[in-house]
C-alpha cells in the first residue's frame, strides 16, 4: 500500500494557523498534561558549540487523539541569527509519518503567543489600557496580538529593548496591527514601560533581572513571561503576586535558580 505523507510549507503553515484557534488549542494540551491526559517526554537538548547553535527536540501526544507530532527547533547565532525549526506529525495507531511541516519556527513562535494568551485569558485583568512590552523580538509581536485578542480595547502599548532603534522598529510593527485608538511608543527605559502598566510582558532572553519587585505596584499588574524570561518575572513578582507556570517542576526549578544567583 503506498504511502503518502503531506508536506507543508511555511506560507501553508501560516495560512492555515490563527491566534484565536492556537489559544484554545493550547489551553486544552495544558488542561490535559495537567490532569494525565497527555504524554510530554524530556526536551532533548543539543548544542553547536562552534556554531553558536542551539537544537531542542520536544515531542507531545493527547491521549486518544489520532496523531502525535515530534518538533525540531534551531537557533544559530555565530552570524546573522537563523531560526529554523520543522515539526512531524505521526500515526498514532501505527507510527507512519502522516506529515511534514516545514515552518521555519513559525508554529513555535505563535504556540509561545498563544501560550500567553492562555495565562491572559485566565489571570489578566478584565479591562487591560497600559501594556508594557520588555524585548523587541517577535515574540512580542505575537504576545501582543494574543492579549489583544482576548483583551480588545488597549489604548497604550509601551516598547521597551536594550537597542532603542530596535524598539522603535516593533514599535513601528505592532502600531499597524493595532487599532487606531491605541497609542504605541518606543520608550527608553523599563521604568517608563513599567509605570502603571496593567500587564507587562516580558518576551527577552535576558538572564538577569530588568524589573525590580518594587517597579510593580500593588494592585492589578500582571506580568506574562515568554520563553527565557520567566526566571526574570518570577523574580519581579516576589512579594506580589504568585506565580504560575504550565509545569510545576520548572516553576521549582526558576525558584531555586532565583535564589542562587540573582539579588535578594
Amino acid at each position: 500500500m503506498a504511502r503518502s505523507v503531506r508536506i507543508l510549507r511555511e506560507a501553508d503553515v501560516r495560512a492555515a494557523l490563527d491566534m484565536a484557534s492556537c489559544i484554545d488549542a493550547c489551553e486544552r494540551a495544558f488542561a490535559a498534561y495537567a490532569t494525565g491526559g497527555a504524554e510530554l517526554p524530556a526536551v532533548i537538548h543539543l548544542d553547536v558549540p562552534e556554531s553558536e547553535g542551539e537544537i531542542h527536540v520536544k515531542a507531545g501526544h493527547l491521549l486518544g487523539e489520532p496523531f502525535y507530532a515530534v518538533k525540531v527547533a534551531s537557533g544559530f547565532y555565530a552570524g546573522e541569527p537563523a531560526i529554523d525549526g520543522l515539526v512531524m506529525v505521526f500515526d498514532a495507531t501505527n507510527g507512519a509519518p502522516v506529515a511534514f511541516m516545514l515552518d521555519g519556527g513559525y508554529i513555535t513562535d505563535v504556540r509561545t503567543g498563544a501560550a500567553g494568551g492562555v495565562a491572559a485569558r485566565h489571570l489578566a485583568p478584565e479591562h487591560v489600557e497600559v501594556v508594557a512590552i520588555l524585548g523587541t523580538g517577535g515574540q512580542a509581536r505575537q504576545q501582543v496580538d494574543a492579549l489583544t485578542h482576548l483583551r480588545p480595547g488597549i489604548a497604550q502599548i509601551r516598547v521597551w529593548g536594550r537597542n532603542l532603534e530596535h524598539a522603535q522598529a516593533r514599535a513601528d510593527d505592532l502600531r499597524t496591527h493595532a487599532a487606531e485608538s491605541c497609542a504605541v511608543n518606543a520608550v527608553a527605559s523599563v521604568e517608563d514601560a513599567v509605570e502603571g502598566a496593567d500587564v507587562v510582558i516580558t518576551c527577552t532572553a535576558s538572564r538577569g533581572p530588568l524589573i525590580r519587585p518594587d517597579l510593580l505596584a500593588p494592585g492589578e499588574v500582571r506580568v506574562f513571561a515568554a520563553a527565557r524570561s520567566l526566571m526574570m518575572a518570577n523574580y519581579a513578582l516576589q512579594g506580589h503576586d504568585p506565580a504560575y507556570r504550565d509545569q510545576i517542576a520548572i516553576l521549582r526549578e526558576d525558584a531555586a535558580t532565583i535564589d542562587r544567583v540573582l539579588p535578594a
